[in-house]
């Protein structure tokens, strides 16, 4: 009896042991989930689906809002709150499996005043790691702010989250992510076109 209880211990102290060795994602993108998100709710489908059937790189997704949380299917997305944008960042610097190559993090709209000092200090923890950080502001009309500079070595601006994440993974600065060709000229309009039952 005394060995079957020794050889499970022994058992459980490798599975604490080696699920320590499991590798970080290479991307994390993390999707604002704040209030004025519900809108784009069925464009958080459409690239969550998508991210499955295409993206080679291996990466996972947070929902962030006042708090942050790890996405692994749509039902995981609860839309409510403000963009609290250093919950991310702290979500992956806390990753015990280490640090992604880089970072996407979708976003309309910006953090209140006492979260960005936050926000701007730990990207920067990030980007001193080497963590390459791109901001996919979905609107095309936003200009460039002094907050957008500091967090991030891109900035993209664009309508539609999937086509933001394509252009912020085209970028020079994610070259090393060496991401799928298939996934970054994917033609959008075809697969909402496969969507749409008819």
């Amino acid at each position: 009896m005394e060995r079957v209880v020794l050889t499970f211990m022994m058992v459980c102290v490798f599975l604490l042991n080696s699920s320590s060795l499991a590798l970080p994602p290479q991307l994390v993108i993390g999707i604002d989930v704040s209030g004025s998100m519900m809108k784009r709710y069925n464009q958080m489908l459409d690239m969550i689906h998508l991210l499955k059937e295409k993206l080679k790189v291996p990466y996972e997704m947070y929902a962030f809002s006042d708090s942050c949380q790890r996405l692994r299917t749509e039902k995981d997305i609860i839309i409510g709150g403000g963009t609290a944008t250093s919950t991310f960042f702290n979500e992956v610097l806390k990753d015990k499996r280490g640090l992604p190559k880089a970072i996407v993090m979708i976003t309309d709209g910006f953090p209140n005043a006492e979260d960005a000092p936050i926000a701007v200090k730990l990207a920067d923890k990030l980007r001193k790691k080497g963590v390459k950080i791109c901001v996919a502001f979905l609107d095309k009309n936003q200009q460039e702010t002094e907050f957008l500079r500091k967090i991030a070595d891109v900035r993209i601006f664009e309508d539609n989250m999937i086509e933001a994440l394509q252009k912020c993974l085209s970028t020079k600065a994610m070259k090393t992510l060496k991401v799928n060709e298939d996934f970054l000229n994917f033609d959008l309009n075809s697969y909402i076109k496969q969507q749409i039952p008819f």
